[in-house]
């Protein structure tokens, strides 16, 4: 009995583009592992995984009997832990809360469309009178819950200043500020700080007159309007 020829069009094109699905979604499952990890584990995590997949490559064309089903069991068990892990990485991280909120279209702000209070973007203002003269200069901040607990910096113009920034959530966070959200120039750019409780003083430059954004560069959802006077 002959093959059915739709069976001979359909699988050499399924295979690659199901081959094509399933690569994409381990890479990015495995991605998602090494953003919420401390930059410094990211390097030994990604040549960990390398050498296990070259272990792995080895062992299946050394011994006969990983063929077949034990071979695609084996495949879909370490692909299930990558997800898993991934999964897991989102949800320490917060990004899984960020995308239910953006998916939901609620008030809270998805990630990557950065917004300061009432839903303007942060910084960027049209040019107009410089902001008045700070009394109360911006001195600490923290991040706590994937969230700054001030939506406001406000700093001395012409005065270089010292911010100290604890981070009390496990993941890393820093304090990053721009001419604008999004696609600003980058003004200052605080090192990453990972917690729990984990602090830096942050030295910050002196800055002209004016209205500008911050963020966490790793979270861009954490933002909010800097004031310079």
């Amino acid at each position: 009995m002959k093959d059915d020829p739709r069976n001979r069009l359909l699988v050499p094109i399924m295979v690659p583009l199901l081959s094509f699905v399933i690569i994409a979604v381990l890479v990015g499952a495995f991605s998602r592992v090494l953003l919420a990890v401390d930059p410094e584990m990211a390097t030994p995590i990604s040549l960990a995984m390398a050498l296990n997949l070259l272990t792995g490559a080895a062992l299946i064309a050394s011994i006969p009997t990983l063929r077949g089903k034990k071979l695609i069991g084996l495949i879909v068990v370490a692909g299930l832990v990558v997800v898993g892990s991934g999964v897991t990485a989102m949800a320490v991280s917060g990004e899984l809360r960020e995308l239910r909120e953006a998916l939901a279209g609620g008030q809270e702000k998805p990630a990557g469309e950065p917004q300061g209070p009432g839903g303007e973007q942060p910084g960027g203002q049209e040019p107009g009178q410089p902001p008045p003269p700070v009394t109360d200069p911006t001195t600490a901040i923290v991040a706590a819950n994937i969230a700054f607990d001030l939506d406001e910096l406000r700093f001395t113009a012409g005065e270089a200043s010292t911010l100290t920034f604890t981070n009390q959530d496990s993941v890393p966070h820093n304090v990053a500020i721009y001419t604008e959200l999004p696609g600003g120039d980058p003004l200052f750019t605080g090192e990453l700080v990972t917690g729990p409780d984990a602090e830096s003083a942050y030295q910050v430059p002196a800055l002209d007159p004016g209205s500008y954004a911050f963020q966490c560069d790793v979270h861009p959802a954490m933002n909010g309007t800097v004031t310079v006077g």
